[in-house]
Order: C-alpha cells, then structure tokens, then sequence
C-alpha cells in the first residue's frame, strides 16, 4: 500500500523513515556492541549490557566497547563469577573508569568463605557444640546446682533481734 502525502496527518511525513534510513539504523544499533567470542558470548554480551545500561543514552566508542570485551574475556576464563564482572562493568561509567581490568584489580570477587573446622570432640547430648564449650549442658549445670544447693531462707532481722534482748532461744 503506498501512501499519499494527502492521506497522512500534517507533519507525519517528517516522522516517516525511508526503508534505507530504518536499516542504517538497524546496522548502527547491531555496530554498537562488538561480536564476543562464541565460547564466551552469553557471558560477555551480559557484560557488556550492564555497562552500556549504565552508560545511559550515551554510547560509547567502538574501542571503548572492543576492551571491555577483552577485558570481560580475559576475567571471566580467570573464572571470576558473571554476576560481578557485570556489576563491575556496570559501575565503571558511575566511577569514571576506563578500564574494566583496572577496575577489577582493585575489586576483586570475594573470596569463597572457608567452612569451619569440625572439632573432632563434641558433646555427646548436644553434637552441635564442642564439648567443652556446650551451652546446653552449662546451662543445665547451673541449673541442678542451683536446685542441689538451695538458697539461704531469709532471716527476720527485727525478729531475731527482739528474741536475743528477751534472751529467747533463737531457732
């Protein structure tokens, strides 16, 4: 169907891309991310979203793209998780970084957290505490002590004062 200048609304026509305009577009936007790696490519293109969503409306120069994605390469076959090298990216226009590797020098992912040591002798009641340090069992402890040795019954001191000056025995 071909339109007709008359049949559009008054300045429709400036809004209308000719079918050349629309694929120099089309080719600019795919131009503007590089092509990773195959091996790498739905961790790097992750990588390089995070940085050109952070960059906002601004687009970066093509080298700019080009050593990001070297550097995204380079760190993600270190094995340094996507998640962080994709927040990395994604702080660097923030931070006015240039460089993703420098950026992830002094960033580092963090380091896995060791499991504790499993202390060979635990409480035989309570296997979740060492056996020296069990709060269950010192908990109970003080407990039965406290019932074995009750406290000392309180004493009527005005009683027991008035009983001794009437030379009462005192019981």
């Amino acid at each position: 169907m071909k339109l007709s200048p008359f049949s559009l609304p008054a300045g429709a026509l400036n809004r209308l891309r000719s079918q050349d305009q629309q694929a120099g577009a089309e080719k600019r936007e795919n131009l503007l991310l590089p092509e990773p790696r195959s091996e790498a490519l739905p961790s790097v293109r992750l990588v390089l979203d995070a940085y050109t969503g952070a960059l906002g409306t601004v687009r970066p120069q093509r080298s700019v793209l080009d050593e990001l994605t070297r550097d995204a390469e380079e760190l993600l076959a270190l094995d340094w998780p996507v998640e962080h090298v994709a927040k990395l990216a994604a702080q660097m226009p923030g931070l006015g970084f240039a460089s993703l590797a420098k950026h992830a020098r002094y960033n580092p992912p963090p380091a896995p957290k060791a499991a504790p040591a499993r202390n060979s002798a635990m409480c035989e009641r309570h296997p979740a505490f060492p056996a020296g340090d069990c709060l269950r069992c010192r908990d109970e402890e003080r407990q039965r002590a406290r019932r074995e040795h009750p406290a000392p019954a309180t004493v009527d001191g005005a009683g027991l004062l008035a009983r001794l000056r009437a030379n009462q025995p005192v019981s």
